[in-house]
């Protein structure tokens, strides 16, 4: 299901979203290389616009022998807002069935339906792939440290994406500061989905099975309607007379139209780069020092650390780097996933709408239309209308909190120093 947001609402929610352009601290220790979200219409100094990942989602990975950093797949880059819609094709052939009734075939009754095997074919209505999504700022830090000897000063355990073929090394050249994320021993990608305040269970937890490179991801909808066939009265008898002649046609009332329909793609765009994990301490302060305001990072725990405020615009969606001309901010697509206490959220699902018909085509006998054998099926077209079964795009995920920086008298109670 779609959400479209009113202009009053979006308007609220972009203020709450959006820092003016330029508010990183004096001091930027990011290590150069990460794409990150922003909470805000623009890059701080020492950033670029990551232009690969406008209007596409992230991918995870941590093996960058498998997959190409940087490579762009599934699609062409989604618009402002943009909910993108896909169809299935079909093609069935299904039975009206047959049964025998008393008398022969030939001339000049053409009322009967002509028994057996039935064809149709056609396109599924449009439909959204149900992907919850909210679209933000990407950066990626273009220039080095202001101290290349400083520590990172990211919170032990962020997660961040990186534009490189392996995770930062510490400034010391000893143990590396950032290591491959927990991304399961299957050497597969995942995107990242932030929920506010989640459930254990939630956190860390690898939803679907994991991208394999460049995969575009299809599906199929297997579908479950009726025919309903008109009824029609012949002067003859069901079944057959010993040593008599037998008609064999098809009776009227509800058919089902049972099949799948073909695979199609989602056309859902991706990014894909190294996601990588805090692996070294630095101190904590609030507001944390050495780090752009309105920078985001994720984290596998139940809290955000010290200096860091939890963020709960975005939860329960994918996020998308913002368009260019974009709003940023703005949610959209299916509704939030919403994850249980015992058990991560299922990845959303879709279903399309479908509609066409079939003629029947006719079946010649000797026999007079009036009483004795009713509900023989009437020669015609018949239409069938109805939803496909839903099913999931399989868009896999990594669950996750989202955190941002505390600011100086930052009005969030959380974020105010004790």
């Amino acid at each position: 299901m779609t959400r479209n947001i009113g202009a009053a609402a979006l308007a609220a929610a972009c203020v709450v979203l959006v820092a003016p352009v330029g508010q990183a601290l004096a001091d930027d220790d990011t290590k150069e290389g990460m794409v990150a979200f922003f909470m805000e219409t623009g890059c701080p100094d020492g950033w670029s616009v990551a232009t690969a990942a406008e209007g596409r989602l992230l991918l995870g990975v941590t093996d960058s022998s498998t997959f190409k950093i940087g490579a762009q797949s599934g699609g062409d880059p989604l618009t402002n807002e943009e909910d993108r819609t896909h169809t299935h094709s079909y093609a069935e052939t299904f039975s009206l069935g047959t049964v025998d009734i008393e008398g022969d075939s030939g001339c000049c009754n053409k009322s009967p339906a002509s028994p057996g095997g039935k064809s149709t074919s056609g396109t599924t209505d449009a439909a959204h792939s149900g992907l919850p999504l909210a679209q933000l700022t990407v950066c990626e830090k273009t220039t080095a440290p202001t101290d290349p000897t400083a520590d990172d000063p990211y919170p032990l355990g962020a997660l961040s994406f990186f534009n490189a073929q392996s995770c930062p090394a510490g400034s010391g050249g000893g143990d590396p500061d950032w290591q491959p994320a927990p991304l399961g021993t299957s050497g597969l990608g995942y995107f990242v989905v932030p929920f506010f305040d989640p459930p254990a269970a939630t956190l860390a937890a690898l939803v679907g099975t994991g991208l394999t490179p460049g995969e575009n991801l299809q599906h199929r909808h297997f579908h479950n309607l009726t025919i309903d066939i008109d009824s029609l009265e012949l002067i003859a008898k069901w079944g057959c007379a010993p040593l008599g002649l037998c008609t064999g046609l098809t009776t009227s009332g509800n058919k089902p139209f049972l099949g799948l329909g073909d695979y199609a793609n989602s056309s859902i765009p991706y990014l894909t780069l190294m996601l990588c994990q805090k692996a070294a301490f630095s101190p904590s302060s609030n507001p944390p020092q050495d780090v752009p305001e309105a920078v985001v990072s994720f984290f596998t725990d139940q809290a955000c650390p010290t200096g860091w405020k939890m963020t709960e615009a975005t939860t329960g969606r994918y996020l998308v780097g913002l368009p260019s001309g974009g709003i940023p901010g703005a949610t959209f697509g299916g509704e939030p996933l919403e994850p249980t206490e015992s058990v991560p959220t299922p990845i959303a699902t879709h279903a399309h709408d479908m509609s066409g018909s079939i003629t029947t085509g006719y079946k010649e006998v000797i026999l007079g239309s009036g009483s004795g054998a009713d509900n023989v099926g009437k020669d015609g077209t018949y239409t069938y209308k109805g939803p496909t079964n839903p099913h999931a795009p399989g868009f896999p995920y990594m669950g996750v909190i989202q955190c941002q920086p505390c600011t100086a008298n930052d009005p969030d109670k959380s974020c105010q120093t004790q």
